[in-house]
């Protein structure tokens, strides 16, 4: 299902589109987030207020009909999608002047070429793999997944410290 945090993840009020009274971010989510107040009949908060909260500036959003409208997007842009697959090789595609993406399926590798690569993984997959360069910051934030839960998530028992709580990992 396209649409990633938003359908995917449950977070169904995406903000901080606007910051100190201006709109600091667009493209397509901002769009298709618009979009949707205007299918839903409802509206967008007050953007102009800097003395409210910033969680009062997210913008509620029907999965649903969010993800439909990435459907309906995609569709009218005359993308191939192809879901449910991981990242297996990227190199450089001379004959076509693009990409040659090979990617794993539930059916098995397969290639594809492409002109543009677009690195929505979240963790610069694709930017790594086609050999660019990327910086992995040195301070993280402590919302992320932390090595403990990542494990427990993966059914493998974490090490523990003498006080029971989880070891650090040094993810570097």
């Amino acid at each position: 299902m396209l649409g990633g945090t938003v359908t995917n993840g449950g977070v169904n009020f995406p903000g901080l589109f606007h910051a100190w009274g201006r709109q600091v971010i667009a493209g397509i989510g901002w769009e298709l987030v618009t979009r949707r107040v205007v299918e839903a009949g409802g509206t967008l908060p007050n953007f102009a207020g800097t003395a409210v909260p910033h969680w009062q500036h997210h913008v509620r959003v029907n999965s649903f009909l969010y993800a439909a409208l990435c459907d309906e997007a995609v569709v009218d842009a005359g993308v191939d999608t192809l879901m449910h697959t991981m990242l297996a090789r990227v190199v450089p595609d001379s004959e076509a002047n693009g990409w040659l993406v090979t990617l794993c399926t539930k059916c098995g590798l397969t290639s594809r070429r492409t002109a543009i690569l677009i690195d929505a993984t979240g963790d610069a997959n694709v930017t790594a793999l086609a050999g660019f360069r990327s910086t992995l910051p040195i301070e993280r934030s402590p919302r992320q997944l932390r090595p403990a839960r990542a494990s427990h998530l993966y059914g493998h028992r974490s090490s523990r410290r003498r006080d029971g709580r989880a070891q650090r990992v040094d993810w570097s």
